[in-house]
């Protein structure tokens, strides 16, 4: 499937490490991001403006294990 999901692309993506990662078969699921408390809400409000399906689904927090929202 990496081959395909290269080639369904509109745009030329520079080879890296990194850019693997988005035709990897295995990211092709939802998409998990850490972002700064103080953007998640803009970061959120952008990626709706784009047509994403955003949402935050919970907190990193100093205590052991991740609180949910």
């Amino acid at each position: 499937l990496f081959a395909a999901n290269q080639a369904s692309v509109a745009v030329d993506v520079e080879p890296s490490p990194q850019a693997d990662l988005i035709f990897d078969p295995q990211t092709a699921g939802g998409l998990l991001a850490a972002v700064d408390h103080d953007a998640a809400e803009e970061t959120i409000k952008q990626l709706k403006a784009a047509g994403y399906p955003a949402v935050i689904i919970g907190q990193l927090t100093k205590e052991l294990g991740i609180k949910l929202l």
